[in-house]
């Protein structure tokens, strides 16, 4: 499965300092999240895609398929794992 870049971006302007919106990049891995179709999608970890500043979960613009955030914590732990080793073989 393939590491993907991404760039999210929050809009949430009353939240930021400036009123600006923001984006910050984000990797995730290529995954079958739809077993009836078996075609591969970006999954993110949801801590990756909140905004820096607010906190508030960003959105990415992938014109190929829908972008999935899966949490971070024990209902994803296998998979969040697999997610941040394949991030990390890909990171020179």
């Amino acid at each position: 499965m393939t590491v993907v870049d991404l760039t999210f971006v929050c809009e949430r302007l009353t939240e930021h300092s400036d009123g600006q919106s923001r984006s910050w990049p984000v990797q995730g891995q290529e995954r079958v999240m739809n077993p009836r179709d078996q075609q591969l999608t970006p999954v993110v970890i949801s801590s990756d895609a909140r905004c820096p500043e607010c906190g508030n979960t960003g959105v990415a613009d992938y014109l190929e398929s829908t972008v999935y955030v899966i949490p971070d914590d024990e209902s994803f732990q296998e998979q969040v794992e697999q997610i941040r080793e394949a991030i990390a073989e890909e990171t020179p």
